[in-house]
């Protein structure tokens, strides 16, 4: 990647190295860029803040890291959370460390898959650049 095309994929909104890693490889697969720091408002006058996601498709995808992410506590926490976004009407996809990036490929297909699940309608040439470079993540393990 350029110098130019990796500055244009910076992004102040990104929380953590890994959101912005994770990022990264969504864009680099081929889907449209996501949001970052997308705020939802929830009943009861609450905030949630997902790390991205595509605001007109109601779909986010966050970043679980273990530090925060990973005793019963958090577990809880996170589940609540995300029961009330789907309240909300949004669909989140968590991500695992032990994901990005061994099974960056999966995660691509499986979130360009939701994209197109909840309305997103991609050109065929959209649709063939993403097939080509799954497959050439998948012969090089991304």
């Amino acid at each position: 990647m350029a110098v130019g095309e990796t500055l244009a994929m910076a992004d102040r909104g990104a929380a953590s190295p890994r959101e912005t890693w994770l990022r990264v490889i969504l864009v680099e697969g081929g889907l449209p860029r996501p949001a970052t720091q997308i705020r939802v408002d929830l009943p009861g006058d609450r905030l949630a803040y997902l790390d991205l996601g595509w605001p007109a498709h109601f779909l986010g995808v966050e970043y679980d890291g273990h530090e925060h992410h990973s005793s019963p506590a958090d577990r809880r926490r996170d589940a609540n959370r995300r029961a009330a976004l789907r309240e909300a009407g949004w669909r989140v996809i968590p991500v695992r460390r032990d994901v990005v990036p061994a099974r960056s490929a999966d995660l691509v297909e499986q979130v360009a898959n939701a994209l197109i699940e909840c309305g997103w309608q991609p050109a065929p040439a959209e649709v063939t650049r993403i097939l080509a470079r799954l497959s050439a993540a998948r012969r090089r393990r991304w």
